[in-house]
């Protein structure tokens, strides 16, 4: 399968005040490196409006493991990355942008972020080509070198909301295999329990994270300890310790969980991440970004 980019372009060609810095200065020498890339891809996840981005990615110096972030119903992923006002696609009004890219910079876990555009601005949680068998492992080993990391570095999984959707369809079809090293359910544990567990209990070394509101997802991570503790697995509910599988309770908004909770798991997960990365700038690094 062929997913090599046809098309690049920088935040710069927005303007520094939409990008995800929103104004504040970044205090590395290679600034313009960190500035996120809006990818178009000869095969996209989902459909999206003309102008629109197949997928948002923030590279990172030395780059240790990539996070491959699943949004749920609605979402756009500019306004999921930049911070301040962003238009989705040209015609489009301008929007509060959520600034996860600024949360996931400010985390400094060396790690990138990979933001796919999945059902735009729709009740939808489809994973699109995501249930064509190995397109995420695709996707992520094509937009690498555009991100100056190597293809076949750890990943961590990411959901919010109807996004489980797509993450268990890159659990079951990505062949990823032990590459991903955590699963992370932003408010976003409303079915497949059964087979995260099962994915928990195949994968000892890897982490099973649900951060839960109210309601469904509290209901099902419920579950979860139960089933998890049943067959004698250890479940935690903090950051803290050593278990692998944990139900950790929020009372931000279901919308701002990914926003107030991403940098705190980031920081954990990257604690247990090999640190073999390069030791010094990559050829793209040294480039810069592509124009």
């Amino acid at each position: 399968m062929d997913l090599r980019r046809w098309d690049t372009r920088t935040a710069l060609a927005a303007g520094l005040s939409a990008c995800l810095l929103a104004g504040q200065v970044v205090a590395q020498p290679a600034a313009l490196w960190l500035l996120p890339r809006e990818l178009r891809l000869r095969e996209a996840p989902h459909a999206v409006p003309p102008g629109a981005p197949h997928l948002v990615a923030l590279p990172a110096p030395r780059a240790r493991a990539h996070v491959l972030f699943l949004h749920g119903w609605r979402g756009c992923a500019r306004a999921l990355v930049y911070a301040g006002p962003v238009r989705c696609a040209p015609g489009f009004t301008p929007e509060a942008g959520m600034g996860l890219g600024l949360a996931h910079l400010n985390a400094g876990t060396e790690t990138t972020l990979l933001v796919p555009q999945l059902a735009f601005r729709a009740r939808d949680g489809s994973a699109g080509r995501f249930l064509r068998r190995g397109y995420a492992r695709d996707l992520i080993e094509s937009v690498a070198p555009e991100l100056g990391a190597a293809p076949e570095l750890p990943v961590i999984l990411m959901a919010h909301s109807a996004g489980y959707e797509t993450a268990l369809s890159v659990m079951h079809r990505g062949a990823l295999g032990a590459r991903v090293k955590a699963e992370v359910l932003f408010d976003a544990l409303y079915g497949g329990t059964a087979a995260f567990l099962r994915w928990a209990e195949a994968h000892p070394e890897s982490e099973l994270i649900s951060i839960h509101g109210r309601g469904r997802t509290a209901r099902q991570s419920q579950r979860l300890r139960s089933w998890a503790r049943s067959r004698d697995l250890a479940v935690a509910r903090e950051l803290s310790g050593t278990a692998r599988i944990r139900t950790i309770a929020t009372d931000v908004a279901h919308a701002e969980v990914p926003k107030a909770h991403l940098g705190d798991v980031l920081v954990h997960l990257a604690a247990g991440l090999p640190n073999d990365g390069p030791s010094g700038p990559t050829r793209a690094q040294e480039r810069g970004p592509s124009p």
